[in-house]
């Protein structure tokens, strides 16, 4: 690509090396890379790709979902209630994840809203635009 002076602009679900050095990173990086690195010892380059980030937050917008529904409602919730509640995760309950607050609501569906999108640069040369956020649910 160099040598043909060839560069892609393209969108990624994470970007781990650039969130790594707090270069646009967004809410609860900073934390999930502490405790990734200092308190369970894992690779570094495990995050490159952007799944364990992405693995990370889909685990914790389920486990946040149930637990709010179980807080709300005193009872061990169903796959349903689960559900219910994970369609009204926005306003002032949304989910504190590595990949930035998230939220979601039953227009969504599933995909988060507020989430940052990287815009990457292959190879790496320049500026680049600031990053994407998909539209927010309303609160």
């Amino acid at each position: 690509m160099v040598d043909s002076k060839i560069t892609l602009i393209d969108a990624a679900s994470a970007n781990a090396p650039r969130w790594g050095r707090q270069d646009r990173a967004p809410a609860g990086y900073s934390a999930f890379h502490d405790y990734y690195r200092d308190t369970l010892k894992l690779p570094e380059d495990w995050l490159a790709d952007g799944y364990t980030i992405m693995h990370h937050d889909a685990l914790a917008t389920a486990i946040y979902a149930t637990r709010v529904n179980a807080e709300d409602n005193d009872k061990t919730p169903t796959n349903e209630d689960v559900y219910l509640t994970l369609t009204n995760l926005h306003g002032t309950r949304t989910v504190p994840a590595a990949s930035g607050n998230l939220s979601f609501d039953n227009i969504g569906n599933g995909w988060p809203r507020c989430k940052p999108v990287p815009i990457i640069q292959l190879p790496t040369a320049g500026p680049l635009p600031e990053d994407y956020v998909t539209p927010c649910a309303p609160a």
